[in-house]
C-alpha cells in the first residue's frame, strides 16, 4: 500500500484489548492525512478479518476494534473530511450534544432521513472497497502470510528488518535484506 506507514515491528503477544498488533510509525510528523493514507488505513484494519475469512473459513471477535477503527474513518471522510462524491465537501452531524446520566455522547443530526441514507451508502462503499484490496493483497501474498504466521509462533514478536528478512523484501535504506 504506497500510502501507508512503514511497518515498525508485528507481534502476536496480548496487551490490553489487542489480541497482537502491527505497530506502523510515520517516517515524519503529519498533522494532516490524505484521502489515500486514510483508505490504506482503513485496508490495514481489514488485514486481520480478511486472513481469519481466508485461512479459518470464519472471523472471530478479535477484529472487532479494527472493523470499529475502520468504520470511524470511513464516517469521517464521508462525514467530516469531504472525501466522498457522492455527498461532497459538506461537514455532517460535528456538533456533540451534551452528555446526560445514562446516555453516551450523541451527534447532533443535522440531516435528513435521506441523507443519512447517502452517507451510510457512502461509508458502505469505502469499506466494500477497502475490504476488496486488503482480500487481493492477502490472497496474492498467501504464501507470504503463512510464512509470517509460523515465524511468529516461534518468536512471538518480529521487528521491521526481520520480516522484511524472513519475506525477502529490500531493507528500508534501499540495500538487500540480509
Amino acid at each position: 500500500l504506497k500510502n501507508a506507514d512503514p511497518l515498525h515491528k508485528v507481534t502476536i503477544v496480548p496487551r490490553g484489548q489487542a489480541l497482537g498488533l502491527a505497530v506502523s510509525l510515520p517516517e515524519t510528523d503529519s498533522y494532516s492525512r490524505t484521502k489515500g493514507w486514510l483508505s490504506d488505513r482503513i485496508c490495514i484494519c481489514y488485514g486481520g478479518f480478511v486472513a481469519e475469512t481466508l485461512v479459518y473459513g470464519e472471523t472471530t471477535t478479535g477484529t472487532r476494534a479494527d472493523l470499529q477503527t475502520a468504520t470511524d474513518i470511513a464516517r469521517r471522510m464521508v462525514c467530516e473530511f469531504g472525501m466522498s462524491p457522492e455527498i461532497g465537501p459538506v461537514a455532517w452531524g460535528q456538533e456533540d450534544e451534551p452528555v446526560f446520566i445514562g446516555k453516551e455522547i450523541a451527534r447532533k443530526k443535522d440531516f435528513s432521513e435521506e441523507t443519512a441514507r447517502t452517507i451510510d451508502a457512502a461509508v458502505k462503499s469505502i469499506l466494500d472497497q477497502s475490504r476488496a484490496l486488503a482480500e487481493s493483497v492477502i490472497r496474492s501474498h498467501r504464501e507470504e502470510l503463512d510464512r509470517l504466521s509460523e515465524e511468529l509462533l516461534l518468536r512471538e514478536t518480529l521487528e521491521d528488518s526481520e520480516v522484511r528478512k524472513l519475506l525477502g523484501l529490500p531493507e528500508k535504506n534501499g540495500g538487500a535484506a540480509e
